[in-house]
């Protein structure tokens, strides 16, 4: 008698976030300084392999860019981008990411930059300039102080896939290949969905983000912005998220 058919459970991105595995050779406040291995990434139970054969995902359910999603919401990296928005000359953003509570946003260049740094026990924002440099403790949510469209999307590791959720739901999915700072990179763009404009995300194998880019009519409505990795270190340190510069005290506004 023939075997009953397999039955293929319906992946959603929230599931996924809470099923993927914790997959991290190097636990960044875990250690003193020092760099870790590459992140391993596991294929979480119930999502094809390459052994299997599935039907093609419909849009909106998860599929390969949930996957890469969820990993990028596991994995540490340090990746360094070029930044552009509309007619702003480009900028650099080097991002330190350790999911889920620790990022950090190097944005600027030698002659004068933004350091922007969020752990689970504190928080800084650090303005670099020659000869006065100098952090200050932020007692609320730093990633409001950084100077991009959408820095809330790459500050904690639900805000790309809250995004991905919202945008695919009832939109085209476009899947394309693309080499991005060396990497092979799985590119997705969906236009027409929740925010009626074009969006690209684009993934390394083992789920690093290393493009994202916004057409005009998206969900925040500020225009074109994009960023694509340059380079990708997975090493991140404890030091890496140390205030780079003396830490001064806000004014406690007493008399």
């Amino acid at each position: 008698m023939a075997s009953p058919e397999p039955t293929t459970e319906v992946i959603t991105i929230r599931h996924l976030l809470r099923t993927v595995p914790l997959a991290l050779a190097a636990m960044l406040l875990a250690v003193s300084c020092g760099g870790g291995e590459d992140p391993a990434i596991d294929v979480p139970e119930g999502l094809p392999t390459d052994t299997e054969t599935t039907p093609p995902a419909e849009v909106g359910d998860g599929g390969d860019l949930a996957k890469l999603a969820g990993a990028w919401a596991e994995s540490a990296a340090k990746v360094t981008y070029d930044l552009t928005s509309g007619t702003t000359p480009t900028q650099t953003m080097t991002l330190y990411w350790k999911p889920p509570s620790s990022w950090r946003m190097d944005i600027g260049s030698d002659a004068g930059s933004t350091i922007i740094i969020s752990t689970a026990d504190a928080g800084y924002v650090c303005t670099g300039v020659p000869g006065a440099s100098t952090c200050i403790e932020s007692p609320a949510d730093p990633s409001a102080q950084a100077p991009i469209p959408f820095a809330g999307l790459f500050t904690s590791p639900e805000g790309i896939l809250d995004e991905i959720e919202t945008q695919t739901g009832g939109a085209d999915l476009e899947e394309s290949s693309a080499t991005i700072a060396g990497l092979d990179a799985t590119c997705f763009a969906v236009s027409g969905g929740t925010g009626a404009g074009e969006i690209e995300w684009c993934f390394s194998e083992d789920g690093i983000l290393l493009r994202y880019s916004v057409g005009a009519a998206s969900t925040a409505a500020t225009g074109q912005f994009a960023m694509e990795a340059t380079e990708v270190d997975p090493r991140v340190s404890a030091a890496d998220f140390e205030p780079p510069y003396p830490v001064s005290e806000l004014p406690s506004g007493k008399g």
